[in-house]
Formats: C-alpha cells, structure tokens, sequence
C-alpha cells in the first residue's frame, strides 16, 4: 500500500518553506499531523505592527466605537506558543504583554523600530512612547541574555532619543551577542563605559546617524574583535565638546576587521587612527561620492585627500586585504599600482571608474615576496574577482591579457574588447570563470581587413566563439554591456548557428546571455532548439533577438516551453 506523500514530516517540512505566513496557519486545521509541523514556523517570527483593516471595516468600528482587534498573538495563545519565537519585531506596537515575556527559549532576534509612529503622530509624542519601549526591549532583552544573538534599534531622527543606562547594561548581559544596529539615536556620556563593552562583545556593529561620547584611546583595542563596524553619516570626529558625532547626510563609513568599507564625500573628516588600529583587517571599500546634483568632477582626487594619504602612505597597513574596492575614487593608474605592489592575498579587486591601466595591469604579473624574503604568488594567479568597468586607461589588448593570464577568475567585468583582440592574443586559461561581462564587438578595423572583409570578420567571430566556448563553467554572460546613461548602439557576435554559435556546445550551464543594444541580431527558430539543447539551465535572454513578429511568436513557442524568459 502506498503511503500519501502529505503523511511524511519530511514532505510537510518542504512544503512550509514556501508558504506565506497566512497559509501555514490555514494548514494548522488541517490534522494533527499538519499542526504539529506547521505551529513552530508560525511562531518563528512575530511583527507587532498597528492593524490595517480595509475602508469599510474600519467605517464600521468607527460607527460602533470599536478598536481595531491586535494583529499579533495576545493571552492564551501567546502564553501556549511563546517557545516557538525566535524573533520579535516591534514596529509601533509595544503591548506591555510582550516585554513581560519569559521562558522564550528559542528567541534569538529583537528588533524594534518608530517609523510607524512617526506617520501618525508628533515626533515628541513619538518619542514619550519610544522611552518605555526601548526599557521594555532591555527587560526582554535582560530576562532572555543566554539566547539573545541580534539587536536592532531604529528610532526617529528628530528628536533624536536619548537612550539611558537600561539599555547597555541589559545588552552586556547578552553573552552571545553577535549584531548591533542603532540608527538614530543618542548615547549620553555617563553610558560611554557600558556602552563600548557592548562594542568589545559583538563581531558586527551597524551605528547610522548615532551621537556617541568621545572616543576613548581604549575604545581601538575592539578592532581586534569587531568583523564589521557600520557608521553611516559623517563621522566629524571630536567636535569642540569632545563628542564624537555620527551626524550629517553624506558619509557611510564602515571600519573593523576583518570588513571595512568607507563611503564618504569628506575623507578628511574621518580618522584615520580607527581605521590603521585594524590590523587584520581582510575586505575593504573606498568610496567617494559626488555632491547630488553634481558631475563627477566634484569628487576629490586621491592625492587630494589627506586621510587617503595617510592610509596609502608606506608602510601599506592592510597587507592582510584580501578583497579591495576602489571605485569611484578617481584614483590615478600609478597610486592604484603602488597600492597593489603591497598585497599579497587579493582575490576581489574592484576598480570602477578608476585609472586601472598599463601600470596596476603590470602589478598583476609583477612578482611578490613575502616579509620573510619567499616566493609568493602572483596577484594574477590569485585574482578570483576583477571588476574594472568604465577606466579610459584599460584597452581592449589588455581585457585580452587578462583572460589570458589570470587562471583562477571567476568573476571579470570590463569594458570593451574587439574580436580583433581576441583573434591577435593568446588562449584564454580562465576556466573557472562564472560570470562574465564586457562589450564584445564584432566590428574590424579596416585596415586589417583582407580582399574579403566578410571573411575576415566570420573568421575572427569564430576565433571569439571557440575562447567563449572554453569556458564551461560559465552561469551569466554579458556580450554587450548598455548602462543607464548610455544609448549607445553595439554590435557584436552574430548569434546564429552558421556564424559560429554551435562553438559554444560546452557552456551546460549557461544561465543567462544578454545582449542588450544590438538590433542587428536575428535569432530564428533553429538558434532557439539549439539553446534548448545544448544549455539545459538557460533561464534568460536579454536582447532584440529578432524584429520578424512571426518569428518571434515561433520562437517563444520553443523557448517558453522550457521556461526561458526573453525581451
């Protein structure tokens, strides 16, 4: 006898995955069996959020004086079902019944957050209630130290809320605490102790538009723990009061080991002490944005930038980095160089809108050595991702220096390569590329074109399709690459079978090709069966792949039966 599939924990398990929260507890009636693997995601996350009930129901509550019912579990249910909860997310409810909370043994995350209240009441009245359930969030907090892994705290910027010594304190307790996200808030200078132990305590510490005392010298010791340290919005550093302020609209900075990522119009403002104290420090992002409303020659120059000296200057602090991103810096080709010749471990280099030229290409081959006098690996034969779109400096010859040399890529975005170059330079040996994009263009210059120009580009086009074809682990490919700003027309490889397309056979798991911007495509009924043959994942194409309407129609017919979506 065959057992039902929906008897199986196992089956009822995945299917609860993809359900919405609404649907589970439908299921809940169903049976025992369906109760009792359905109750705990349920239970998992509770919103506690004002109700929205439809026009005409609200009309109706009106008329007879009612309250709209709670949108959250309350009393008996609540009671029953409380060590299912792993998080609880106060959103402009904070009912006195949750705070009072014990015995959740499996919550884990406690977030709560006033942009609800802001909608429909006065900021100061927003804030008299914010007071109690922020104390609130510190007993439930307090009560449940042992479990308690995420906090997060999101209050109105103006007023900005004072939060007093309940909270820290409370947060101290919590041994596990491992994330901390404060946003708009105040810490008065008698919590400045309490306040950085809870820093000392966590691996990730978010801090957006957060007014904290002065930095004690102390308070650089917690790099050596800290993963990731988000302060968004201008850190002035100490200010005549001997505050340090987290205020203003234009800086993101983020410091600590082994993360640190700096958005900031103002590098000079930021000091430069909390950033060299992370000596382990492993993935960094250097940003610089223009002013809104402005070109890019707004952004300062690198040399421009004292605290962008100071981090560069020799000796190089961060010789860890394994990931580094640059763009947007304007930074000049020979900095960019001098930056790399000091790393040993890089496998991300992210260089947009950069001077990446002849210069850094050559620290990618240059050979390294280590502190101790030995051999180290070269930065081309460690690169896993380079990402250097938009540099005037980098050419097509080098786009093809790079294939051709950096063995462990995985992910390469450029700008424009020529199938000229490809079919001049050496083999591609980036085999382990996933995920590539560039402009591939088909044209040829005419000075190199033979008594039969046709041939000539059919031959190089073919020469382009067999270095594609050889990279078989490729999941997304970009043969053209139309930002926003741009309307460029571009043209490249003929995406037809006779013109080469069948050169690609090895690309199994090809997800997505795009191609946006080239009209001169015309893709028939034959290319769209040989793609439904010969790349089973293929989920997407993007560009015109022909203006027939007739053939369109066909072609969908075979593409849409295999779930292949494409405009």
């Amino acid at each position: 006898m065959e057992r039902n599939p929906l008897n199986l924990p196992e089956i009822l398990e995945v299917i609860s995955q993809y359900l919405w929260r609404p649907d589970r507890a439908r299921c809940l009636l169903v049976s025992r069996l369906f109760y009792s693997v359905m109750v705990p995601r349920v239970w998992r996350k509770i919103v506690l959020e004002p109700p929205t009930p439809s026009y005409r129901g609200s009309i109706a509550m009106l008329l007879r004086s009612e309250l709209p019912k709670p949108s959250y579990p309350t009393g008996e249910a609540l009671e029953h079902h409380k060590h299912h909860i792993q998080e609880l997310e106060f959103r402009g409810e904070y009912p006195s019944e949750y705070f009072s909370l014990v015995g959740c043994s499996q919550l884990r995350t406690l977030g709560l957050s006033s942009w609800i209240l802001t909608e429909h009441l006065p900021a100061d009245k927003a804030i008299e209630k914010m007071n109690p359930a922020v104390m609130g969030l510190a007993r439930l907090a307090a009560v449940h130290a042992l479990n308690i892994r995420q906090v997060s705290i999101c209050l109105t910027k103006d007023p900005m809320l004072t939060v007093t010594e309940g909270l820290w304190s409370a947060l101290v307790q919590c041994s596990e605490l491992e994330q901390l996200l404060l946003k708009n808030l105040t810490v008065p200078n008698e919590c400045n102790s309490s306040f950085f132990k809870v820093c000392e305590n966590v691996s990730s510490l978010s801090l957006i538009s957060v007014k904290i005392p002065s930095v004690p010298n102390k308070a650089i010791d917690i790099s050596e723990g800290i993963r990731t340290i988000d302060i968004e919005n201008n850190a002035n550093g100490n200010d005549d009061t001997g505050n340090f302020t987290l205020q203003g609209p234009r800086t993101i900075t983020i410091v600590g080991p082994p993360y640190l990522q700096l958005m900031t119009l103002r590098t000079h403002q930021i000091d430069p002490k909390m950033v060299r104290a992370c000596i382990h420090l492993e993935s960094m992002t250097w940003r610089q944005h223009a002013e809104m409303g402005t070109g890019l020659e707004s952004i300062p120059d690198w040399d421009d930038a004292p605290f962008c000296n100071d981090l560069s200057a020799n000796p190089w602090p961060f010789s860890r980095l394994v990931s580094l991103d640059l763009s947007w810096t304007m930074v000049h080709d020979e900095a960019l160089a001098r930056v790399l010749s000091q790393l040993h471990k890089l496998k991300t280099l992210r260089a947009i809108r950069t001077g990446f030229g002849r210069a850094s290409l050559h620290q990618l081959f240059a050979e390294r050595w280590t502190s101790s006098g030995e051999s180290a690996d070269r930065l081309c034969d460690s690169i896993e991702t380079l990402v250097v779109d938009m540099c005037t400096n980098l050419t097509g010859a080098m786009i093809q220096t790079i294939l051709s040399s950096c063995r462990n890529l995985v992910v390469f975005s450029a700008d424009k390569i020529s199938i000229e170059d490809i079919a001049r330079g050496k083999e591609w040996i980036c085999t382990e590329l996933q995920e590539l994009r560039f402009f591939l263009s088909a044209e040829v210059h005419s000075s190199y074109q033979d008594s039969s120009p046709m041939t000539e580009n059919l031959r190089m086009q073919r020469a382009a399709f067999a270095q594609l074809g050889q990279l078989t682990r490729l999941r997304i490919l970009y043969l053209t690459y139309i930002r926003r700003s741009e309307r460029t027309r571009m043209k490249t490889l003929h995406l037809r079978v006779e013109s080469g397309l069948e050169l690609l056979t090895g690309l199994k798991y090809l997800r997505e090709l795009y191609f946006q911007g080239d009209d001169s495509q015309k893709l028939g009924v034959e290319e769209a069966a040989w793609m439904v043959e010969n790349w089973p994942q293929l989920r997407k194409l993007r560009g015109s792949v022909n203006e027939d309407l007739r053939v369109l129609e066909q072609m969908k017919s075979v593409l849409f039966a295999r779930q292949i979506s494409f405009h």
